[in-house]
């Protein structure tokens, strides 16, 4: 019944009206065959050729709890006029969102050591607070920018207008990873406090944190 109303509607188009729909439903197989070799070519129809550019997530098909990282990480500061030389223990969580992209929280406990190596006097001298963002360049070099905050108490004798307990951080650098074992991996990270200018006191700009993560 399709090809009696095909016949009869182009015999109704005059003599040249065959030709041009065979023309057309040329055309229309030579354009359905260029796209199937693009698709073939991207990798469909069962061949073996990577579509380029394209990296799949391995995360996607892991459980929440095999895409956490467990981190922790030790950063020295140099004393002040009002802080002791403190080393910063802490301890964070992330979340891969893929295979070059992790984000987390760390939470840390500042030991203070004193003022110099003629006073050591080993004190609780705060905590501090952090959210950061790692992101793989190439190889085991890493983008990471965190911000967060530290608390320092400032002892009653050496309370000065403007000096704040609170301090934030601003951080951005590179960080290198290194295998340790089959499950544990050395970090190190050298960081730019773009935010230590506008504290009271200052503090110093360059950061230096080595850690490890399971």
């Amino acid at each position: 019944g399709i090809q009696s109303l095909l016949q009869s509607q182009v015999a109704a188009g005059g003599p040249n009206a065959a030709g041009m729909v065979q023309q057309n439903i040329q055309a229309s197989r030579t354009a359905l065959a260029n796209w199937k070799n693009k698709v073939t070519q991207a990798g469909g129809s069962g061949s073996d050729q990577a579509i380029p550019d394209f990296r799949p997530n391995s995360q996607h098909t892991k459980l929440l709890i095999h895409r956490l990282v467990y981190g922790a990480s030790l950063q020295t500061a140099r004393s002040t006029y009002a802080f002791p030389t403190t080393t910063n223990i802490s301890l964070s969580l992330g979340y891969k969102l893929d295979d070059r992209n992790t984000i987390g929280v760390s939470a840390g406990y500042l030991i203070g050591w004193g003022q110099d190596i003629k006073h050591i006097r080993v004190s609780s001298n705060g905590a501090s607070l952090q959210s950061w963002l790692e992101m793989k360049i190439k190889g085991s070099i890493y983008g990471m920018g965190a911000y967060g905050y530290n608390f320092q108490p400032v002892a009653p004798s050496l309370q000065i207008p403007g000096i704040s307990n609170w301090t934030k951080t601003g951080l951005i650098g590179l960080e290198k990873k290194y295998k340790v074992s089959s499950k544990v991996t050395g970090n190190i990270q050298l960081l730019f406090d773009a935010l230590s200018y506008s504290q009271v006191p200052r503090t110093s700009p360059i950061v230096f944190k080595v850690g490890y993560t399971f």
